[in-house]
């Protein structure tokens, strides 16, 4: 199975890649930004002994917390690209691997098995790939392996389902199934 076939949509994946590139770029410049009109501020709070304007007092707090903010930006956008760049070199093992094994990836990538398993959920839930996770079987299944089955997401927590008719439980929550046409 190639690599290609593994993936739900390229969409997904480059519409998040383009977006935590932003990210990383507007946080830096966030913080730099504000951390010089937070300092700013400061200067200009501690060196007068009068405040006339309630502004002077509350502008430099205000900047320290879109600094806290720009800072969440960041890190959130860091951890996707890292999301991203372990999809595709999961999806490189993955095409050459027959059983879709998490145990068999991660001693093939020299990590705990509970790490992959979260990364591999992440990466479900963010639909990079075309099937779910198992987690009694500890793997991935594809629609290609569902035996005639259909991937649907249940509607009340979200988690991939591979369900035969419309009507079937969802396996986690127990919300009804149904196959979209």
């Amino acid at each position: 199975m190639a690599a290609k076939s593994l993936r739900q949509n390229d969409g997904q994946v480059l519409k998040d890649a383009v977006f935590a590139r932003m990210g990383v770029i507007i946080g830096w410049i966030g913080i730099f930004l504000w951390t010089l009109l937070a300092l700013g501020g400061f200067s200009t709070l501690f060196a007068r002994e009068t405040h006339e304007n309630p502004a002077d007092y509350y502008m430099p707090y205000v900047c320290v917390v879109l600094v806290g903010l720009h800072i969440w930006r960041l890190v959130s956008s860091k951890r996707k690209n890292c999301l991203i760049r372990d999809f595709r070199s999961y999806c490189a093992i993955l095409a050459h691997e027959p059983d879709k094994s998490i145990p068999d990836l991660a001693a093939t990538l020299h990590l705990p098995v509970e790490d992959v398993e979260k990364r591999i959920k992440a990466m479900c839930d963010r639909h990079y790939f075309n099937g779910y996770f198992d987690f009694a079987r500890k793997r991935l299944v594809f629609s290609a392996d569902t035996d005639g089955r259909t991937v649907v997401h249940c509607p009340g927590c979200g988690a991939a389902n591979a369900i035969l008719t419309s009507g079937d439980a969802c396996r986690y929550c127990g919300a009804p199934l149904s196959i979209k046409h």
